[in-house]
């Protein structure tokens, strides 16, 4: 095994000209930067460099488990999960198999759920939500006016709310469309659906027409 002793002393020189031992560091007094040599290049290679803020970049820095931090990714070896901790009890896990995000802060729905707050209210026209890189001004999406309330955009206009009363209370604010079904569809209590009066040409008089048709009382009903 090899190593390079620390020695302290000053060099008349740019840190970034002076070659050095390999295997030794030098602080460059006037940038901040500290460099390691590789016995060939004049500068050697940048370890730490000191931004504008004050605060440290460091080009890439390996963790244990094989984890490279760079400078914009942090690469995780090939088919492990990756899980950042910001404290304790929170963090993200990074799901090789499926590629998914999942968040790590429980709370409690019908189980352990995870959580990510998009933002909270900070006043009327504040909403906290989530919309799409691929929308050009980031007001397509789903978003929250309050506490239980749910709203979806489409470039700016509302088109569904949700409310939070005793019961779902779901407002579409325009038309709703149901495309004509082939067969009918296993029902539930209340369901709505659209013939196509065809392979799904419904009795007690089969038309051969489109309907519009209800789940009620365990069977299907044309609405009239």
């Amino acid at each position: 095994m090899a190593l390079e002793r620390i020695i302290t002393k000053y060099e008349p020189i740019a840190g970034t000209d002076y070659i050095g031992n390999a295997g030794q560091l030098w602080l460059d007094m006037e940038t901040g930067n500290l460099h390691l040599s590789d016995d060939v290049n004049a500068g050697g290679s940048l370890v730490i460099s000191q931004a504008a803020n004050g605060l440290l970049n460091v080009p890439t820095l390996t963790v244990s488990g094989g984890a490279e931090l760079g400078t914009s990714f942090l690469t995780f070896p090939n088919g492990e999960n990756a899980s950042i901790g910001i404290v304790e009890s929170a963090g993200l896990t990074f799901y090789n198999s499926d590629q998914s995000i999942h968040a790590t802060k429980n709370i409690q729905i019908d189980g352990a759920e995870g959580q990510f707050l998009a933002r909270q209210n900070g006043g009327t026209g504040a909403y906290g939500g989530y919309s799409f890189a691929q929308d050009g001004s980031h007001d397509t999406g789903m978003f929250s006016a309050g506490d239980g309330n749910l709203q979806f955009y489409n470039n700016g206009v509302k088109t569904v709310e949700m409310f939070p009363t005793s019961e779902a209370d779901v407002v579409f604010y325009g038309t709703l469309t149901l495309a004509p079904l082939n067969a009918a569809p296993s029902g539930r209590p209340g369901m709505l659906a659209m013939c196509n009066g065809a392979g799904w040409n419904p009795g007690p008089s089969p038309d051969g027409l489109q309907h519009l048709m209800a789940y009620v009382n365990g069977a299907w009903h044309k609405v009239y």
